[in-house]
């Protein structure tokens, strides 16, 4: 009994013991780490020689720095080399170009860079080109090769739009004086084809896996924000549809929904007209609404039709039009914008506008 109980009083005193000198090591740590300081944790790998700690970023070796943005096509995984991009350095808004491909050297490394696909210095050159993302480059490393998937631009003349009557069904719709009138229009791409850069609002409504497709280390991309939107769209509905009717027989484009890829559908919010728009006949109104990205897959758009309450339209006096947006650069402080067009009228996500006239009959 006296040893079990003796051994019990020793163990505890020694712990105690152990106790006062792992608090004497600790204050002893403190003291030499000197007042404020805090113990850090530093990534990067040691000099044998000197015992330095060394950066992963910074280039070791007798290694060159090289930056390598190279670019497919998303749905056919063909590569791409276009030109039309532009990158910022580290506290600068005036934007470099960089072709995809082409590594880009000469680079300070251990910073962050940012870099944008489509935009470009030219005006003239930031439409008809494959949408790609805007993204920051983390910590630039001294080699790094990344691989960015894009999504082809569909030339505007080669959309195709389907208007379709009061019933669904693609025919001519008949107006009623003072009587409220929901039609459509029904549009799509070629396949494989986008009008409209995906990448601005990265939306679910297309069948892209964004989680996947946008997971490459070391890049964070960007969707677009009100602080640099042009038009006032939301990024998930970077295009605009605006119509023009004749105020005789119209007095009002209500509302417009979309009937999106996914099968989902959803308000499209009212925003103003671009800049490039031209009215299309002397004494019409226009009213513009955000439009989706357009696939192959067709997007239905619902349109609400106010009429006069005296004259009922008995012709095409109606016209529709569709303008793609993507990203391109402020032509005053060179910073990346979004749109379809820039702050001074340019088109961004295509050359023109797609156009088709709503039919009225009698």
């Amino acid at each position: 009994m006296k040893i079990g109980k003796k051994g019990k009083i020793g163990g505890m005193e020694g712990a105690i013991a152990g106790g006062v000198l792992v608090l004497i090591a600790f204050v002893g740590f403190y003291m030499f780490m000197g007042p404020g300081m805090q113990p850090q944790t530093i990534v990067g790998s040691v000099d044998e020689d000197t015992g330095e700690v060394i950066a992963d970023c910074k280039c070791t070796g007798g290694d060159t720095q090289s930056f390598d943005p190279n670019a497919y096509n998303i749905e056919t995984g063909a590569a791409l080399t276009e030109t039309s991009n532009v990158y910022y350095l580290p506290g600068s808004k005036a934007p470099l170009e960089w072709t995809q491909g082409t590594a880009e050297t000469g680079l300070d490394t251990c910073v962050d860079y940012e870099f944008a696909v489509g935009p470009d210095t030219t005006a003239s050159a930031e439409y008809d080109v494959s949408y790609g993302p805007w993204f920051d480059v983390e910590n630039l490393p001294c080699v790094k090769t990344v691989t960015l998937p894009l999504f082809e631009d569909e030339v505007e003349g080669s959309l195709t739009a389907v208007f379709l009557d009061e019933y669904g069904t693609p025919d001519d719709a008949s107006p009623v004086a003072g009587t409220d009138l929901t039609v459509g229009i029904q549009w799509y791409a070629g396949s494989e084809q986008y009008y409209g850069n995906p990448w601005i609002g990265m939306p679910d409504y297309l069948d892209v896996d964004w989680d996947s497709v946008a997971d490459i280390k070391g890049l964070t991309f960007k969707k677009g924000t009100s602080a640099n939107s042009i038009n006032g769209n939301r990024p998930e509905y970077p295009n605009i549809i605006c119509f023009d009717y004749n105020t005789t027989t119209w007095d009002n484009v209500d509302w417009v929904y979309a009937n999106l890829q996914d099968g989902s559908r959803e308000k499209m919010n009212s925003v103003g007209a671009p800049q490039t728009h031209t009215v299309d006949s002397t004494g019409d109104a226009v009213k513009c609404f955000e439009a989706p990205v357009i696939t192959s897959n067709a997007v239905t758009f619902d349109i609400r039709l106010d009429p006069d309450d005296s004259s009922a339209a008995s012709g095409d006096d109606i016209t529709a039009s569709l303008y793609a947006g993507s990203w391109g650069l402020h032509t005053d402080d060179l910073s990346v914008i979004w749109g379809v067009e820039d702050n001074d009228g340019n088109n961004l996500g295509a050359s023109d506008e797609d156009t088709v006239d709503l039919d009225f009959t009698a």
